[in-house]
């Protein structure tokens, strides 16, 4: 606790100082600073620390790694920061109280690995000088205040890995010089205010894991060119006015070849929403340096009902997957039918479609997809039996295909009787668990099934089910 003696400046051959995980605060003194001249690694996060961010650091040539995660850091970033401290390789500034708009001179720190600016209260617009840090891999500043347009300029940022700049208000088309950042593994644009198409171009990033654009305003269809990102398992494209019918294929497939070290050196966890409070399953956070009970504390969030799935090294593990896992298409203006293709994505653990104009009938080739969790057809037009195959879906604990028009028995081996009745209902013709019963017509031996009397019911879950 307290705060750190001015005497530890006079430790000038001191290369690496390490304080983080305690419960130090006030300012961080900027004296102690300018005594360490030799200081290349200063890691403060997860403590109380306040006041502005300490100017002093630009004196600090030889620094290569500042850490302030998690702290009560205010004010503006210093535009002087650069290049002073010249040698910067890794600037991590997340879930502070930092104010004003990101310098433009953070240019002049050509080593800059990972800039991360998240959960803070930065404005104006990302500055098009950003395109100077040919060395720049990730760049986080995800839940801030930023505006305007991505900058072209970002392009130029050749060994960009990570890209993730959700919950802002960022507006404008996504730039096509994007698409000349081959390294791309990660990119999270999820609501902003983007406008235009999806580009195809998306299809040319071959080390594409995971593509958010949720909650936008994106038109248009689908890019079929996305069956080309041969790495792409988790897909999300809710909450936008995409019209057409859904692509056959979508992602990796079976037979592509195998990639490692796609997002080995990310802290990620799965924010799953709840209920209906919230649009979509949910979705992929960077979470480094952040205490996760700062979710809690969001605005945005705390209208959601939500828990963190899972996080940690087994979402680095998403490129040995044969297929997508995760597809989230919910909220827009699709129609059509369901792709029979979409049987084929045997790694599919998340399935959201709802809220769209699709018609016809459940494919039962979905019935293959053993991995199933979460299946939520619901708001469509879709007609006909639910096939009987999905009785094999032994780990499918959330299906919702209300408000279809679906007909005929729920089949009652395997899961889906469990499950509550609300997920069937507004299905006129639908009988059987956990509906009411189902009952022959026609006489002894034959006849059509229509909706009986009986009353619904509602089990329990299978307790081998990993969601």
């Amino acid at each position: 606790t307290g705060t750190v003696p001015d005497t530890l400046g006079f430790c000038k051959w001191l290369q690496s100082l390490d304080l983080s995980n305690n419960n130090m605060s006030d300012p961080f003194p900027s004296q102690v600073i300018q005594g360490l001249e030799s200081l290349e690694v200063l890691v403060m996060s997860n403590n109380a620390f306040s006041g502005p961010f300490p100017p002093s650091i630009s004196s600090c040539s030889k620094l290569r790694v500042v850490d302030f995660s998690s702290n009560r850091i205010s004010g503006s970033i210093p535009p002087d920061l650069c290049p002073g401290a010249a040698s910067l390789e890794e600037l991590r500034m997340p879930d502070n109280l930092i104010t004003g708009r990101i310098p433009a001179e953070i240019s002049k720190c050509p080593n800059l690995r990972t800039v991360d600016f998240s959960l803070n209260y930065l404005n104006g617009s990302i500055p098009g000088e950003i395109g100077k840090l040919g060395n720049l891999e990730q760049f986080f500043a995800w839940y801030n205040e930023l505006e305007g347009n991505i900058p072209p300029e970002i392009g130029q940022c050749t060994k960009l890995k990570d890209l993730i700049l959700n919950n802002n208000r960022l507006s404008g088309e996504i730039p096509k010089e994007l698409f000349n950042i081959s390294n791309l593994e990660w990119i999270s644009l999820t609501s902003n205010q983007l406008t235009g198409q999806i580009p195809k171009e998306f299809g040319l990033l071959q080390r594409l894991a995971v593509l958010q654009l949720g909650n936008n305003s994106f038109v248009g269809e689908i890019p079929t060119e996305l069956a080309n990102c041969r790495t792409l398992v988790w897909l999300d494209l809710n909450g936008n006015n995409l019209t057409g019918e859904i692509p056959p294929r979508l992602g990796r497939q079976l037979g592509n070849p195998k990639l490692f070290g796609i997002l080995s050196g990310n802290s990620l966890v799965f924010v799953r929403n709840v209920g209906n409070s919230c649009r979509g399953v949910g979705g992929l956070l960077e979470l480094a340096g952040i205490r996760p009970e700062r979710l809690l504390q969001i605005p945005s969030l705390k209208n959601c009902d939500f828990t963190l799935m899972y996080s940690g090294p087994i979402l680095s593990l998403f490129t040995q997957y044969e297929t997508l896992e995760y597809l989230d298409l919910s909220y827009n203006q699709l129609h059509g039918k369901i792709p029979d293709e979409f049987g084929d994505m045997v790694a599919l653990q998340v399935l959201e479609i709802s809220h769209n104009q699709l018609s016809g009938e459940i494919p039962s080739t979905l019935g293959n997809l053993k991995n199933l969790g979460v299946f939520d057809a619901s708001y469509n037009r879709l007609q006909g039996k639910i096939p009987y195959s999905f009785s094999n879906l032994s780990f499918l604990v959330q299906i919702d295909l209300s408000n279809n028009q679906l007909t005929g028995e729920i089949p009652q081996r395997g899961q889906l009787s469990t499950l509550p009745a609300s997920q069937y209902a507004n299905n006129p013709g639908l009988c059987g668990l956990p509906l009411p019963k189902c009952k022959e017509e026609g006489g002894e031996g034959g006849g059509s099934i229509s909706m009986g009397d009986g009353g619904g019911q509602e089990r329990g879950r299978s307790s081998k089910s990993p969601w």
